[in-house]
């Protein structure tokens, strides 16, 4: 009896461990996302006049370590030790989620950045109809939508991005392409709030949020639909 008490003391101890440890690698993951997206914002802040490459590639750099730092803590506490196979494929599932929702971020970010940078030289000659001189002033900021041009090239890059994703990460179609277009729009709210003449250009937020919504998942799901219509017809030849 004595021996008995003691074998279910020591796995309710284990059991207490493993919890302990789950919810520590849990609030971890947190500060690294807090961080990441403290990252995030500075990597925005630093395309304001006054402020050079190095602080671009310093924030841009350390926003991916502690993304990357946050996944591996993720991963670590969902792991089951008493079901290494099914924790891992369970893990394994979650982190490749993850990774995609995160290569769609950090591909909305780079759009961004180009857009930025190719404004004045190129985007701001076309500007939508009614636009025109608001555009020659200066008055409308680098974003997905605010230049025909701008969302003619996001187009392509995000029809083109479901393809890369699943030949690199497979997995199932839907599932990347949702966890892309979640990155996605992760990644151009975050843009949209820390740019002051982008949240003061309307009052209308919500109708441009949903907008924004349809404008970036139409050519994801018109990308993931090629690449799944292409390995069907690769199947059948």
């Amino acid at each position: 009896m004595a021996f008995g008490g003691l074998s279910q003391f020591i796995c309710d101890m284990r059991g207490l461990g493993q919890i302990l440890r789950m919810v520590a690698r849990i609030l971890a993951a947190l500060v690294l996302l807090a961080m990441a997206l403290f990252c995030v914002f500075g990597f925005l802040a630093s395309f304001e006049p006054g402020n050079g490459l190095m602080w671009k590639v310093g924030y841009g750099t350390l926003a991916c370590g502690f993304l990357v730092g946050a996944i591996v803590m993720v991963r670590a506490a969902f792991i089951k030790g008493g079901e290494p196979e099914a924790g891992e494929s369970v893990n394994r599932h979650f982190v490749s989620i993850l990774l995609c929702a995160m290569v769609g971020g950090v591909a909305a970010l780079a759009l961004q950045w180009h857009f930025s940078h190719a404004w004045t030289s190129y985007y701001s000659h076309f500007p939508w109809q009614g636009y025109q001189q608001a555009m020659q002033e200066g008055h409308v900021p680098a974003f997905l939508t605010t230049s025909p041009r701008s969302l003619l090239v996001g187009s392509l890059v995000l029809f083109l991005l479901p393809s890369l994703t699943l030949l690199f990460a497979g997995g199932r179609p839907i599932k990347v392409t949702l966890a892309l277009w979640a990155g996605v729009m992760a990644a151009l709210v975050t843009v949209w709030v820390a740019t002051p003449r982008l949240r003061q250009d309307s009052n209308l937020w919500p109708i441009d949020l949903v907008l924004v919504s349809f404008i970036t998942g139409l050519p994801l799901i018109a990308g993931a639909s090629a690449v799944v219509l292409l390995q069907k017809v690769g199947l059948l030849l």
